[in-house]
């Protein structure tokens, strides 16, 4: 079962974070290109990153909370990412 958008919202805004006028893109929809960092969440993500320079691209191991997730799964996905964060 997968998770829910409203789900991924409400972990947000635990961090003042608003969310809900989201649309989600694909990858190729982005130009990587002005970005200084870019951050992959997991290897899944990253195989979508061809033709970004290697040395702007962060491997992160933090799993998609989107497959069989539930909200205490996006809670725990936006704190590892958080954490994260700080060591940019």
């Amino acid at each position: 079962m997968a998770g829910d958008a409203a789900d991924a919202i409400h972990a947000l805004w635990e961090f003042d974070i608003d969310a809900s006028g989201h649309q989600p893109r694909h990858v190729r929809e982005v130009d990587l290109a002005s970005f200084e960092v870019v951050v992959a969440l997991d290897s899944n993500a990253m195989g979508h990153l061809g033709g970004v320079d290697t040395g702007r691209i962060r491997q992160w191991k933090i799993p998609d909370p989107w497959i069989g997730a539930g909200p205490e799964d996006y809670r725990r996905c936006a704190n590892q990412i958080m954490r994260e964060l700080k060591s940019l």
